[in-house]
This record gives C-alpha cells, sequence and structure tokens, in this order.
C-alpha cells in the first residue's frame, strides 16, 4: 500500500512540474517577447561599429542554409523606427555569413529576425563567434507594439551568448 502511495505522488509531482513548466511561457520554437530593457550597451561589444542595414528582407534568405541567429535589444531611436541591436552573425568565417533582417508587423506586435547562411557543403568552420551592432529600420514607428525575438537557431541559442 505505501508503494502505491508513493507511486501515486511522485506522478502527481512528475505531472504537476510538467503542466507548470509547459504553462510559464511559450512553446519551443516560438517567438519570445523582449523586455527592452535599457541598459544600453555592454562595455565589451562597444569595439563593434554601428552600421547601418541595407533593405529589409521579406522572408528568409533562399540561398544556403537560412539560420537565425540571436540578437538583444540595445536602443530605440526617438522616432520610433530605428532599433539598434547587439546580434550574432556567425562564425567570422566562410561558413555562417550575416545577410540581413526580416521584420515581420501586426498591429500588436514586431518580430526580428537576424538572418544568416550556413554553407554546409564546408568541410571546416572557425570556432569563433562574430557579433555585428546594426540599426534595423522599422517600417513603422514601435510604438506600444511588443517587440519579438523570432525563434534562433539552436546551435546559435544560449542564454549568455550576448549577455545578462
Amino acid at each position: 500500500m505505501r508503494t502505491i502511495v508513493v507511486a501515486v505522488v511522485v506522478a502527481a509531482v512528475g505531472v504537476a512540474g510538467i503542466l507548470a513548466f509547459t504553462s510559464r511561457g511559450e512553446p519551443e520554437g516560438s517567438p519570445s517577447p523582449d523586455p527592452m530593457q535599457t541598459g544600453g550597451l555592454p562595455g565589451w561589444a562597444s569595439r563593434w561599429p554601428l552600421t547601418e542595414t541595407g533593405p529589409l528582407l521579406s522572408s528568409p534568405p533562399k540561398s544556403g542554409k537560412p539560420t537565425s541567429m540571436p540578437w538583444r535589444f540595445v536602443s530605440l531611436g526617438n522616432d520610433g523606427t530605428k532599433l539598434e541591436v547587439l546580434y550574432v552573425k556567425g562564425d567570422g568565417g566562410s561558413c555562417v555569413t550575416p545577410v540581413g533582417f526580416q521584420v515581420e508587423e501586426t498591429t500588436t506586435t514586431v518580430e526580428l529576425w537576424a538572418w544568416s547562411t550556413t554553407d554546409e557543403s564546408q568541410e571546416a568552420c572557425a570556432d569563433s563567434l562574430a557579433l555585428g551592432r546594426e540599426i534595423v529600420t522599422l517600417p513603422a514607428p514601435l510604438g506600444s507594439r511588443t517587440l519579438l525575438h523570432a525563434p534562433t537557431d539552436p546551435q546559435w541559442s544560449s542564454p549568455n551568448t550576448l549577455g545578462p
């Protein structure tokens, strides 16, 4: 009888843990809201020059393997359209190359992708991390809409990649 009670308690705790995990946020692979904390640029990242991005991509890249890279909010310009981000460009070599940003807007959200392409034909790739710092010009001011991180490639997703 005691074994059955222990098994029921263990099962109940396991189910409660699963429910707590799945109900506390978006499922894996979903966009996540950016807290848009104003901490500015981390000191270690100040060596990357700030550049203006080219035209926004309307869809993921068509050549190579599209790779969604992590990015971090740095600041929002006064007009609400200039979004400064620190992002992972790739490996700094010829295997993973940055190609641009994609923005998908709704009335309540703005979702941002930092796209790179991965050349899977390469036999050996650099084991390094290349970062970039850019201004992404949104089609319309962010306003009260939520800024969302698009899901990123698991190989490049680490909570500490771009700092706290």
